[in-house]
């Protein structure tokens, strides 16, 4: 998922004139290194990253290591499909999400479809950012956010 968070913003750069196609392809091979790295237990190395980049993966192979190892080795959707017919899920996604946007839930929503899940289904949440919030009031869940668990509760959930 980070990965590929960080290569739709790779391209977005370069759709905002902010790189080249070439500075793309180089950092864009340094972020699948880094990962790698990640995933094979081996020191990250961010010699050919731009800054911010580079201390995103410092902080990545820091401290959290553990947590961003095992998060990294699970796919939402193999679980899914083992989940117990029946059980109720949500699944929502916010179409301001830039961490996880719609499109990338597909996969889990089909998985909880064929494990006949009950429950609502995936909810598109209409302006809502990753953190379930309106951005432009971030303190509070975002009403549709609000909407999406109270239609799960009436759906045989609480």
């Amino acid at each position: 998922m980070l990965a590929r968070q960080l290569h739709e913003q790779l391209a977005a750069a370069v759709a905002a004139g902010q790189l080249s196609r070439q500075e793309q392809r180089a950092i864009g091979r340094a972020v699948d290194r880094a990962v790698a790295d990640l995933r094979a237990h081996r020191p990250v190395d961010t010699s050919a990253m731009p800054p911010a980049l580079a201390a995103l993966f410092r902080a990545l192979g820091g401290p959290s290591r553990r947590y961003v190892e095992t998060i990294d080795a699970i796919s939402p959707a193999s679980v899914a499909y083992r989940l117990p017919s029946r059980i109720s899920a949500l699944l929502t996604c916010g179409t301001v999400d830039q961490q996880v946007p719609c499109h990338t839930t597909t996969p889990l929503a089909v998985a909880l479809r064929l494990a006949h899940t009950s429950g609502p289904g995936r909810i598109v949440l209409s302006g809502v950012a990753h953190d379930l919030t309106d951005p432009a009031d971030p303190e509070a869940p975002a009403p549709a956010t609000l909407d999406a668990l109270r239609q799960f509760m009436r759906s045989g959930a609480g």
